[in-house]
């Protein structure tokens, strides 16, 4: 589990990391995402093949998001809460990294 706090020791991120072995099996998956789903939230994205990768995204009426993902052939689950002023500040820096990717090649040339 990894927590993610701000500046002012906010938080602002829960990424959890579950091995599902030995525990849970293949329900893994529909049993998190359906305590998510009790709770209210609106889910935005969905995909639960027979075969395949799962993942579900949901918000929560604040505007926080979740994330749900089980790669296919993986015993891993994947489960992400980050606020929204996290994936603002998050997309943020991302951009300006491309920037300045791009900008330094540009140089290189």
């Amino acid at each position: 589990m990894t927590y993610i706090f701000n500046s002012d020791d906010a938080l602002q991120a829960v990424l959890v990391h579950i091995d599902h072995r030995d525990k849970m099996g293949n329900e893994s998956f529909k049993k998190f995402k359906s305590y998510i789903e009790k709770r209210g939230y609106k889910r935005v994205s969905n995909q639960e093949p027979f075969v395949g990768d799962q993942y579900a995204e949901y918000v929560t009426p604040t505007g926080d998001h979740i994330e749900i993902n089980a790669p296919h052939m993986s015993f891993d689950l994947n489960i992400d809460y980050q606020t929204a002023a996290f994936m603002k500040t998050f997309n943020t820096r991302q951009q300006q990294q491309k920037i300045e990717k791009r900008n330094t090649e540009a140089a290189q040339f």
